[in-house]
């Protein structure tokens, strides 16, 4: 116990014979492998969410995003396009600050607002090829959430999803609470999945499901696969995703998690 004091945790006792003294130090050891355990997890959390943040900032001001960026706003700017300009520039200025503010937890009306900077930028750039719905509960906006829980998502389906789609592209993304859980659908008309892409993301999902902090150094980019697992670390088995798909139709994903409304002590259980 002494050792224990001065954050010597992996202390292990053997008993030397069996009596109530021995049934003590199982039971102390027991004890000491639960807290390794517990500590373990809570620093893989801290990890996780500190390198999807780094990783965030690093997507959003990389040479070749802001290059492109920036070559957009000078075509603005030399055809007199002063209001785009200024959009493009507010948007990106938000999207920055935001980034770079590094707390693990945020609420939904904030994620909302980075995916509207980052989905002008991207309209604004690629000329409306597609259009982007809202259609949330506004009481839900107070949800406290794990910070980067949707913008990947986000940014999966008009990277990747409607990337070949130069006319009427669509994205939806809707909120909405269903008693004490919040219901997440994104959706879009792109190109979707294979039946064996399909197969191979839904096992992946379940078997990082069952054990996620053996899956944390493999799946360290954005993307879906990072998002579910950050999401079941903080919220268990409170938390759930589906994925749907069809190729040439599109792909929806459905994620549920805890209603947490934003007060300081919710924060903290986050």
């Amino acid at each position: 116990m002494k050792l224990v004091k001065q954050g010597k945790l992996h202390v292990t006792i053997e008993p030397e014979i069996s009596d109530e003294i021995s049934l003590l130090i199982q039971e102390f050891n027991e004890m000491m492998q639960k807290v390794n355990s517990l500590m373990e997890t809570v620093e893989a959390k801290q990890i996780l969410l500190k390198e999807t943040e780094i990783k965030a900032l690093q997507q959003q001001i990389n040479p070749h995003f802001m290059h492109n960026i920036m070559e957009t706003i000078i075509g603005l700017a030399s055809e007199g396009m002063d209001e785009e300009v200024i959009q493009m520039s507010e948007c990106m200025s938000d999207m920055l600050r935001y980034n770079t503010r590094m707390n693990d937890v945020t609420t939904l009306r904030e994620e909302m607002e980075q995916i509207r900077n980052y989905v002008q930028v991207l309209k604004i750039r690629f000329q409306d090829r597609f259009e982007v719905y809202y259609d949330y509960d506004e009481e839900c906006l107070d949800c406290i959430i794990v910070k980067f829980m949707l913008q990947p998502l986000v940014e999966n389906s008009l990277t990747h999803g409607l990337a070949e789609t130069w006319k009427d592209g669509m994205l939806r993304i809707r909120i909405v609470r269903e008693e004490d859980l919040i219901s997440v659908m994104i959706f879009d008309n792109g190109v979707g999945f294979s039946e064996e892409r399909l197969e191979e993301m839904r096992r992946q999902l379940e078997i990082t499901t069952e054990r996620p902090l053996d899956y944390i150094n493999q799946y360290k980019s954005l993307g879906i696969m990072n998002v579910h697992l950050r999401l079941r670390l903080y919220y268990g088995e409170k938390y759930s995703i589906e994925i749907f798909s069809k190729p040439g139709r599109g792909t929806c994903i459905s994620i549920k998690i805890p209603y947490i409304k934003e007060n300081n002590e919710d924060r903290a259980d986050v």
